[in-house]
């Protein structure tokens, strides 16, 4: 009955959650959880899956944090969905312990933020935007500001600018923006 309890608090909830026993099997996925991933159990255990879909080793991986005894706070993660946009989660986890401090095994719980982010890019590019326009004279001044300030928000790894050249009324490249992480 207390399992079917918590099984049906948690599959309630709007926030990832998995949990561990103390030997590192995967005992509990919620709801939210499924729909973040359909990963199997084994993968999640393993953690393949979000090695695969994030830029996490398995060692930096809040399970497997949380299953060491850390207390994971505030992780950003960006996960990669096949056929889907990716998503931002902001990740909470820790170890669970009884009364003694035994290990009993671990919870983390993944909070979709992706809206929130992605909000908050726009706002920025806004603002650069707008400082930009207020500093320029000219397009072609403006251009690659502009562009970084798109291309950041976008999460492109490279923009180009073309105006027409009214004189030969032929397309010219004005300026381009490549991510410095980014090798054309």
């Amino acid at each position: 009955r207390e399992r079917r309890f918590l099984q049906a608090l948690l599959d309630s909830v709007d926030v990832g959650v998995l949990a561990c026993d103390g030997d590192g099997r995967l005992v509990l996925r919620n709801n939210a959880m499924r729909d973040i991933t359909d990963a199997t159990a084994a993968e999640i255990e393993s953690g393949r899956w979000l090695e695969e879909s994030s830029h996490l080793s398995a060692a930096e991986q809040p399970m497997a944090r949380a299953y060491a005894g850390q207390h994971v706070r505030d992780l950003e993660i960006d996960v990669r969905t096949p056929g889907a946009r990716n998503k931002t989660f902001l990740v909470n986890g820790q170890p669970i312990r009884d009364a003694d401090g035994a290990r009993l095994g671990a919870v983390v719980a993944l909070h979709d933020v992706t809206d929130r982010r992605r909000a908050q890019r726009f706002l920025e590019c806004e603002l650069a935007v707008t400082r930009v326009f207020e500093e320029a004279t000219t397009v072609e001044e403006a251009g690659r500001g502009v562009l970084e300030a798109v291309a950041i928000a976008l999460r492109w790894p490279h923009a180009e600018l073309w105006l027409v050249d009214k004189v030969g009324n032929v397309l010219r490249n004005c300026t381009y923006w490549t991510d410095p992480r980014y090798q054309l």
